[in-house]
C-alpha cells in the first residue's frame, strides 16, 4: 500500500474520530481489532482511601494507538467513566511512547500491550458494598489503515472496612507505572531554539548510566516528529538536538517527557521523567 493511500485511510479515521464525533455518530463494534479491558490494583478499597484502575489495550501485531500528543497525525486514547458516587477519577497517567515513523512524518504510541493507569479517590463517605468502575474507551488504532474504535469496559470493587488488593491487576497496574514519568533529582533542562533548529540540555542525568534518550513534548507544536534526535555528551550532562515543528508558534512550552534506558539490577529498563524546560 502506498503511502498516500495509507495517509488517506489515516485521515478518513481521524475524521470519524474526532472528539464528540465519535461518541456521536460511531457504536461500539462488537469485534474490535483492539481487545480492551479493564483492571484495578484492589479487590476491596476502604473509603476515603484512593486505588488505581487502568485500561488496558492490546493490539494484533503491526497496530497501534497513540500517546496523548499523538504526533504528526492520530489521537490519544479517551476514557468516558460512569462512576458511583463518591468516586472521582484523575487523568491517564500516560507510560512514555514508542515512535512510528511513516513516510515522512512520524507519530507517537503504543505497540502489541498497553496499560494506561487511572487513580481515583473514594469519599469517606460512600457506604459499604458494591463499587463498580465502568467506562466507555475511544481509540485510533492504525496499521497500513486507521480504524476508529471504542469499547465498554468495567470492574467491579467493593467498598470496605480493609483493603484487599487484586495481585493480578496490581503487577499489571505496577509494570505501567514503572514506564510513566518519575521525578529525578538535581535534573535540569533548558531548551534553544535557533531558526529551524532546536537544542535541549539535559543536567542531572548521568551519561554513562543512560542510553536511547528520546524527547517527547506535550504539544505537537515543538519539534518535527519525524526529524532525528541526535544526543551528545555536553559538559557533564547532555545535549539533544533536532528540528522545530514546521507549524505553530516558535515559542510554544516544551514541557514533555525524557524517555530513556538505564540499568536496573544489572539490565537495561526504559524509563522517563517528566520535564518543563527553561529558556536558553
Amino acid at each position: 500500500m502506498t503511502f498516500l493511500t495509507r495517509l488517506a485511510g489515516l485521515v478518513a479515521g481521524l475524521i470519524v474520530s474526532m472528539p464528540g464525533v465519535a461518541a456521536a455518530q460511531m457504536a461500539c463494534p462488537a469485534d474490535p481489532l483492539v481487545e480492551a479491558s479493564l483492571v484495578a490494583d484492589h479487590e476491596t478499597v476502604v473509603p476515603g482511601e484512593t486505588f488505581r484502575a487502568g485500561l488496558r489495550l492490546v493490539m494484533p501485531e503491526g497496530w497501534h494507538t497513540y500517546w496523548r500528543n499523538a504526533g504528526d497525525s492520530g489521537e490519544a486514547t479517551r476514557i468516558e467513566w460512569e462512576l458511583p458516587d463518591g468516586v472521582t477519577a484523575g487523568e491517564i497517567e500516560w507510560p512514555a511512547p514508542e515512535v512510528f515513523p511513516f513516510g515522512p512524518l512520524a507519530n507517537y504510541g503504543y505497540a502489541w500491550d498497553v496499560l494506561l493507569p487511572v487513580s481515583f479517590d473514594v469519599s469517606p463517605d460512600v457506604r459499604r458494598g458494591p463499587l463498580p468502575i465502568s467506562a466507555t474507551a475511544y481509540w485510533l488504532v492504525c496499521e497500513e489503515i486507521c480504524i476508529p474504535e471504542c469499547g465498554e469496559v468495567s470492574v467491579f470493587l467493593e467498598a470496605g472496612p480493609e483493603a484487599i488488593p487484586d495481585r493480578r491487576g496490581a503487577g499489571l497496574i505496577a509494570r505501567a507505572l514503572e514506564q510513566t514519568p518519575q521525578p529525578v533529582d538535581g535534573l535540569e533542562t533548558a531548551i534553544e531554539r535557533a531558526g529551524e533548529t532546536l537544542l535541549l540540555t539535559v543536567s542531572g542525568l548521568d551519561p554513562e548510566s543512560v542510553r536511547n534518550l528520546g524527547y517527547f513534548p506535550y504539544s505537537a507544536m515543538v519539534v518535527d516528529h519525524a526529524a532525528e534526535q541526535t544526543v551528545s555528551t555536553e559538559e557533564g550532562g547532555l545535549a539533544v538536538l533536532t528540528r522545530v515543528a514546521g507549524r505553530g508558534p516558535g515559542n510554544t512550552s516544551g514541557e514533555g517527557i525524557l524517555a530513556y534506558e538505564t540499568r536496573v539490577d544489572g539490565r537495561w529498563v526504559r524509563r522517563a521523567t517528566e520535564i518543563n524546560p527553561r529558556p536558553g
